[in-house]
């Protein structure tokens, strides 16, 4: 025999090939290499993503703050009646005295405010109707009425504006005219007190834009009424777009525009928010007892 031993007899194992496809996990798929380039790629693509998250952010916080911006800012008439509203509609005296000027010398707001609130301590809240006539550039008549239709309390004051960026302020204000008012209906009887054109304009727009009243409304018809129904100016209250927390803020205000033996024209303006519709009114004044002959949107 031959005695030449045979290689890997001598107790050491030797090397094995591995067939192909027969790796161990570990070796079928190995770690990716190292990459500085891979490592700056993923921590871009984190930082972009929370860019992108706080661009986001912001654009729709400037959206927010834009919406503010395009605002309207209040002429002397419309910052006269968000004054009013809001110390008689919201009861916000804070929010109230934004609207005076650094330089004002009126009445206190709490004073304006108190003849309602003891009115409404005593009565219960009630609707308020706010009125707000131009009489001047800067001079400003508003009326205040509440209560029940035949006991309608009144209130006059007159506000003196100044301009002011961005909306113009009150600086002054004081009491007109103050007394407790028994505002007629047109069918009561013949000797009962006059009703001028404007308190029976008034008395019939705010049944309608604040009490939505119809049937109260159309008291205050004549028999021979022409132009727009009362349920026609109703829809406008409606179908108008109210933006923002609160109700919506209505006023009237009145122009006597021509006035004859038998008639008084006026030019009516009822603003809801910002928007503004304009009438031509026609007053029966041949009795003391007022009606509207005719309403005709402008």
């Amino acid at each position: 025999m031959n005695d030449v031993p045979r290689p890997g007899n001598d107790g050491a194992r030797s090397a094995q090939r591995v067939p192909a496809g027969s790796r161990g996990p570990e070796q079928a798929y190995p770690d990716p290499p190292r990459s500085w380039t891979r490592a700056g790629i993923l921590i871009g693509t984190w930082v972009a993503a929370w860019a992108g998250v706080l661009v986001f952010g912001l654009g729709l916080q400037a959206m927010a703050q834009g919406q503010d911006n395009d605002r309207l800012p209040l002429n002397g008439q419309a910052a006269s009646r968000q004054l009013f509203h809001e110390m008689f509609l919201e009861k916000d005296l804070e929010t109230a005295a934004k609207y005076l000027c650094d330089t004002y010398s009126g009445l206190p707001l709490e004073t304006v405010q108190k003849k309602y609130m003891d009115w409404e301590a005593q009565n219960g809240r009630t609707g308020v109707t706010v009125s707000v006539n131009q009489v001047t550039p800067q001079e400003y008549e508003i009326s205040i009425d509440y209560g029940p239709d035949n006991a309608v309390v009144i209130e006059r004051f007159t506000t003196i504006t100044q301009p002011r960026e961005p909306d113009d302020c009150i600086d002054d204000l004081f009491e007109r005219e103050q007394a407790d008012t028994d505002v007629p209906s047109p069918d009561e009887s013949p000797d009962a007190p006059e009703v001028s054109g404007r308190e029976a304009i008034e008395g019939y727009f705010n049944r309608i834009f604040e009490d939505q009243d119809l049937e109260q409304a159309e008291v205050f018809q004549c028999d021979g009424y022409t132009g727009a129904s009362a349920s026609d100016l109703l829809e406008i209250f409606t179908s108008h777009e109210h933006e923002g927390a609160g109700s919506t803020l209505y006023s009237l205000s009145t122009n006597a525009t021509g006035t004859t033996s038998s008639t008084d024209e006026h030019s009516v303006v009822i603003s809801l928010d910002d928007d503004k519709h304009t009438f031509k009114v026609i007053v029966d004044a041949s009795t003391p007892k007022r009606c509207i002959s005719s309403v005709v949107p402008l």
